[in-house]
């Protein structure tokens, strides 16, 4: 019972990753990792990533998705001498949760956006025919 209500606790004060504000950056994250590794695979300069390649094309799109994540938690800034500086704050047990959030989010999107364009293209092929 105690276990329960510390869950609960914790996932009352945890910020939603899905909020509205965060949407669209977790759909276009998403929808370029899936580009991406479809252009690595058609790529003739790439050639150890390709449609027989799975395992791979996963860790490329696990890896895309932790970029996707780790996106929402920092921030970059220009000074006033024009250089860019990356701030990453308030690292905390809350942060690290929104960012499994995030990145379980993102993966699922990933596959999502990969279905869709999966299709699109064999509606395609069947459209030329």
């Amino acid at each position: 019972m105690f276990l329960i209500q510390a869950a609960q606790a914790v996932a009352q004060s945890i910020p939603d990753a899905m909020s509205p504000t965060l949407v669209p950056a977790q759909f276009t994250g998403s929808t370029l990792v899936v580009w991406l590794i479809d252009w690595m695979k058609r790529s003739d300069k790439i050639s150890f990533i390709n449609e027989h390649t799975a395992g791979l094309n996963r860790l490329c799109a696990v890896i895309g998705a932790a970029i996707t994540a780790a996106g929402i938690h920092f921030s970059m800034e220009s000074t006033s001498a024009g250089v860019y500086t990356v701030s990453i704050a308030n690292i905390s047990f809350e942060t690290v949760t929104h960012f499994l959030q995030g990145f379980l989010v993102s993966i699922a999107t990933q596959q999502t956006v990969l279905k869709i364009y999966q299709i699109t293209n064999t509606l395609r092929k069947i459209s030329d025919k």
